[in-house]
């Protein structure tokens, strides 16, 4: 075999690998990355086995009480025994996590008016919505993509994925000014990004009802290449509870100089774990 045909075929038998997407599980040079959402829960043990039982992340316990679920190892450094194009991606590092906070005043869930609108969810297996709803879930609507508020009011939009960087995929945020939002979030460091996907989009690009298109005039946003993302999505009605803490809570990410809220309402808060 010549040389040059011996190159062609290695060439191509790494294509696979040159394809994978990063997972970036260290996130190089990163001045911010995003590590965890708060979700206040009322019950946190009922919220984790939900999250454990019907949809498969794996729950921690921490310290006062505190849960964390994740869809892989949450350390920032990479696995030593991970081998990139070998195996799963929901084997590496650097996962985001939903950090369970007990909190006794949570305000009941209001999809209409809730700041979040959802975060969005890519599971490797089919819905079992029969399993959801026995874990105390509330099955909102779905086509392709299901709506459905987890125990304690947690809004998520789950769908069906191939393997993106990590399930967790991104909160979806209502804005008044989405492009005012944007501004501010650039200036804390994030930068926007073309809007992740679940799954490979169809060869005539058309839209899917598996993995749906965002929301006219949304903008999507990261803070380090493949980490969880912010989607601002255009609409006026979010607001704050009248009574109690929302069950969505501030998003943390290491790096960050100091707490801050966006224009919307929506915390951003310094520390790692």
């Amino acid at each position: 075999m010549d040389a040059s045909r011996r190159a062609a075929l290695q060439t191509l038998a790494l294509a696979p690998l040159a394809l994978q997407p990063a997972r970036a599980s260290d996130f190089g040079d990163a001045k911010l990355v995003p590590r965890s959402l708060v979700v206040n829960c009322v019950d946190v043990p009922a919220t984790a086995a939900f999250f454990s039982e019907a949809l498969g992340m794996t729950v921690k316990a921490g310290k006062d009480g505190v849960a964390r679920a994740s869809f892989g190892p949450t350390a920032l450094g990479r696995p030593k025994d991970f081998k990139v194009g070998l195996n799963s991606f929901d084997m590496d590092g650097g996962h985001f996590s939903l950090e369970l906070t007990p909190a006794p005043n949570v305000a009941p869930a209001s999809p209409e008016t809730d700041a979040i609108l959802y975060v969005q969810v890519a599971l490797p297996y089919q819905f079992r919505p029969s399993k959801m709803m026995k874990y105390g879930g509330e099955l909102r609507d779905g086509y392709g993509a299901w709506s459905v508020g987890a125990p304690g009011g947690l809004p998520l939009r789950l769908l069906v994925g191939d393997e993106p960087p990590d399930r967790l995929m991104y909160a979806a945020y209502r804005a008044r000014d989405a492009r005012k939002s944007a501004a501010w979030y650039e200036a804390r460091g994030f930068r926007r990004a073309p809007y992740p996907r679940a799954r490979p989009p169809t060869v005539q690009g058309d839209e899917s009802p598996f993995d749906p298109n965002p929301p006219k005039g949304s903008i999507y946003l990261e803070a380090a290449p493949g980490s969880f993302g912010v989607l601002l999505v255009p609409d006026r009605r979010g607001k704050a509870p009248v009574t109690g803490v929302p069950a969505v809570g501030a998003l943390r990410l290491a790096g960050l100089a100091e707490p801050s809220v966006d224009p919307d309402g929506s915390w951003l808060i310094a520390g790692d774990y």
